[in-house]
């Protein structure tokens, strides 16, 4: 299990963001080799708290899967052009995050 928060960039505009959408975009981005077996989102006012589910190694794999997912989806998804990952606590930069 993963944990990550995503929240909107300051003076983002606030459009509707549902638990659902998230976790399908989250979906369409994960991979087999992520043994991705479950997500949970909710969603508040300009922030949405994800918790994963894996069949993973240990929690560092876990991890590793989940950053990879939200960079992936931060990156390639229009819904998600104004969020990041909160937080410097996370382990896993862009440099870093899949080797």
């Amino acid at each position: 299990m993963a944990t990550a928060t995503l929240v909107q960039e300051p003076g983002a505009g606030r459009g509707e963001l549902t638990a659902a959408v998230v976790t399908d975009i989250l979906w369409t981005a994960a991979e087999p080799g992520d043994g991705l077996e479950h997500i949970h989102a909710r969603v508040i006012s300009g922030q949405v708290d994800l918790t994963f589910f894996h069949r993973a190694e240990n929690p560092a794999a876990a991890t590793r899967a989940a950053g990879r997912l939200c960079h992936v989806v931060l990156k390639s998804s229009p819904a998600l052009s104004d969020w990041e990952i909160a937080g410097a606590g996370w382990p896993i930069d862009e440099t870093n995050a899949f080797q």
